[in-house]
């Protein structure tokens, strides 16, 4: 679903930006050759990728350079070689790039009849959606005098004559991501339009305007699923036509075997083929890792993952884990990773550091119940990590014990690792300030206490 959706905003992204100049530099990312020679405009530089990549990270910020990164200049890379071959073969039959897709990816009715009765189950249970409007009252009351108000004279006329605290409507509320305690009133088979829900919290009068449960191919028609389905299908068929074609006049698309791998990834090919076509360049015939190049590693290490074969390649994905984390790649990503098979002092400090900081930013977010079971972990090693001979790691794991007990607002604990941590190296930070600052935090809790 994760790559479904950044498939999406990707395409969105190219189309908005594919009118730009081609960017011209030695280093290149694709070239497409027919019978040796590069077909025109069939060169991708690696900067023309990265220039569509910028716009990738104006929405989702900075991403992983191992697993999110290549993924996303992948499938750049694969859609800029697609327009290219789109217009190659438009040229080469005569016609415009128009033509050639409205050719070779129109999706006929009984093909969407076919999608819909192999998928009806699931389109029932996921996709059935409800339209309506509701009023919001404190009061059970309230809410029970505006229901038979409304059932009298109508929910618009009943809503003028009302004094509602909150009124609004909602289009396409979907049956699985609606509240378990609205669900009946919402989706049951009820009578009247005019509904109504009691709870402690405040109570609802709703007017349901359109309830779509999928069960037939009429209702599927009328649902927005139904366009994103035929886009998806449009898609799919087109991109079929083009690797026919690849195919049948022997055209090369020539690139790294880095964006190679990640292009198949990107494409959700068969991973255990992926894995069985890339494991020769990876390893020798000793099972020694023999590239460096990182998205060759991660692009295989995902391979192994995603076949849910951790288990059957142990001696492989451990090597890989290895290789990039000796290599210097030390994100989350890996880190969490090499925890897994390493017991290490420094591995553990390592990713226990890099947790810290991502607990620290949600918990000042104020999102701690959804990090509760990671935050007892991560304590608790940390404290292990303060025993440790090594004093470099044991000053660290001190310094992010009190960095956490302090976002969680126990500065006696916060004031007793810092003291500690001042023991053992009074130059480490500036206890000074920090002293002051958990002075004044303790004074704010028992200002607010009397």
């Amino acid at each position: 679903m994760v790559r479904n959706t950044k498939k999406i905003l990707i395409f969105v992204l190219l189309t908005l930006v594919f009118t730009f100049a081609q960017a011209q530099t030695a280093e290149t990312a694709a070239q497409i050759e027919v019978n040796g020679a590069v077909i025109e405009n069939g060169t991708i530089s690696a900067e023309e990728v990265s220039s569509y990549y910028e716009y990738y990270l104006q929405y989702y910020g900075t991403l992983d350079p191992l697993f999110e990164e290549p993924y996303v200049k992948a499938f750049i890379l694969n859609e800029l070689v697609k327009e290219r071959l789109t217009e190659y073969f438009a040229r080469k039959d005569g016609i415009t790039v128009e033509e050639l897709q409205a050719n070779n990816s129109s999706v006929s009715d009984e093909e969407m009849q076919s999608y819909y009765n192999d998928n009806r189950d699931n389109l029932m249970q996921y996709e059935q959606y409800v339209d309506f409007d509701y009023a919001y009252f404190e009061t059970q009351e309230e809410a029970k005098t505006f229901y038979d108000k409304a059932a009298e004279v109508g929910y618009d006329k009943a809503l003028e004559e009302s004094s509602v605290v909150e009124n609004d409507s909602y289009t396409g509320l979907k049956k699985a991501e609606t509240g378990e305690a609205f669900v009946d009133i919402l989706f049951g088979n009820y009578d009247s339009p005019i509904r109504i829900s009691y709870s402690d919290d405040g109570s609802f009068v709703f007017r349901v305007n359109k309830l779509n449960d999928m069960s037939t191919y009429e209702l599927f028609k009328e649902s927005q699923i139904y366009n994103d389905i035929l886009g998806q299908i449009v898609i799919q068929k087109f991109d079929q036509y083009i690797t026919n074609r690849i195919k049948d006049e022997k055209i090369a698309i020539k690139t790294s075997d880095g964006y190679a791998i990640w292009i198949a990834v990107a494409k959700n090919e068969d991973m255990q083929k992926i894995y069985d076509i890339f494991y020769p360049v990876v390893f020798d015939k000793d099972g020694k890792v023999v590239t460096d190049d990182p998205w060759l590693l991660s692009g295989l290490l995902v391979s192994i993952e995603e076949t849910e074969k951790i288990d059957q390649y142990t001696t492989e994905y451990n090597a890989i884990v290895e290789k990039l984390y000796n290599m210097g790649y030390k994100s989350f990503a890996i880190l969490a990773r090499m925890r897994e098979i390493s017991d290490s002092e420094q591995v553990k400090l390592e990713y226990n550091v890099a947790l810290s900081n991502l607990l620290l930013q949600d918990i000042e977010n104020g999102n701690i119940m959804s990090v509760f079971q990671y935050l007892y972990i991560n304590i608790g090693e940390l404290e292990e990590l303060t025993q440790s001979e090594n004093s470099q790691i044991r000053q660290k794991a001190l310094e992010y014990l009190y960095r956490m007990y302090k976002v969680l607002g126990d500065t006696q604990s916060a004031l007793e690792y810092l003291k500690t941590l001042q023991s053992e190296n009074p130059q480490y930070m500036d206890f000074g300030a920090a002293l002051n600052e958990l002075n004044q935090m303790t004074d704010t809790v028992g200002g607010e206490n009397q």
